[in-house]
């Protein structure tokens, strides 16, 4: 006959027992829900983008920013742009992508309101970046700074703004040297981004990167620096068009010569959303 369980029954062991069952139970379904393309870049990528941030900006607000963040939410600069990844928060999932359909070269605000979702990316970042500048309380203000450092990092990833109808590549599933199937949107957070590293840590990569550009101190005067939030999310768009969904069908082998390509793109979008962050935030915060 079928059991059934009632968890406010039986002993103080069992129902002990059965409150860490429903917690269990209540975390994976908070983790389920939230929406496909909540992580992008990984944490190393952040990181990265952080840490490039954190040595253009002048070094006296650079140390002050790092300050409020520490004593408002308990973590650095740099560990503050995977925030809104390690600290979970189901209702704002949609807040780090945009489905920007790939044969759509212009820009439409209904791509922010797709499959179901209320934010995206695209009006998310100003709206933190407006509370950061209006903030009142240390603690808003850490917030919204832990938001924009995030998501002007979301926005590089080119499969957070780019969509053929599979979830920013989360529904088209490849094989990344020869390893099992795993999804095109994972390759280009993580897979990528460890091949660009190899065996440094982000602050290791920050400097090679930044090194590139001779070491510059400050974003000002450099190129990448120019433009805006939408030049910024219409060229990551055409990255994913052109490079990350180019030639690539569920269950492909990934090429070494896509793969190439792809670490470069990866490495010249970590770069400049370094060098954007540290505007966005100096102007701002």
């Amino acid at each position: 006959m079928p059991y059934f369980f009632h968890p406010h029954g039986g002993t103080h062991t069992t129902r002990q027992r059965w409150r860490w069952i429903l917690v269990g139970v209540g975390l994976l379904l908070i983790l389920t829900s939230v929406p496909k393309q909540a992580f992008a870049w990984g944490p190393e990528g952040h990181r990265t983008v952080a840490a490039i941030a954190f040595r253009l900006l002048p070094p006296e607000k650079a140390a002050a920013l790092d300050n409020l963040l520490r004593t408002q939410i308990g973590v650095s600069f740099i560990d503050a742009s995977g925030y809104a990844d390690d600290v979970i928060r189901p209702a704002a999932g949609d807040w780090h992508f945009v489905d920007w359909p790939l044969d759509r070269p212009d820009y439409d605000p209904v791509f922010c309101r797709s499959n179901h979702h209320e934010h995206c990316v695209v009006e998310e970042l100003p709206r933190q970046v407006g509370i950061g500048r209006l903030a009142t309380e240390p603690r808003e203000q850490a917030l919204a700074l832990s938001w924009v450092l995030h998501l002007v990092g979301d926005l590089h990833q080119p499969l957070h703004v780019a969509d053929r109808g599979d979830g920013g590549g989360n529904g088209t599933k490849v094989r990344y040297r020869h390893e099992p199937l795993m999804k095109l949107h994972a390759v280009w957070d993580d897979r990528l981004v460890s091949e660009l590293a190899g065996e440094r840590r982000h602050d290791e990569l920050a400097v090679v990167l930044l090194a590139t550009l001779g070491a510059p101190s400050t974003y000002r005067g450099l190129d990448a620096a120019s433009g805006d939030y939408m030049a910024w999310i219409a060229e990551a768009h055409t990255f994913g068009r052109d490079i990350a969904y180019a030639g690539v069908h569920d269950g492909d082998d990934l090429e070494d010569a896509y793969i190439a390509t792809a670490v470069e793109t990866v490495r010249r979008q970590l770069l400049a959303a370094g060098i954007r962050l540290a505007r966005v935030v100096d102007e701002n915060f």
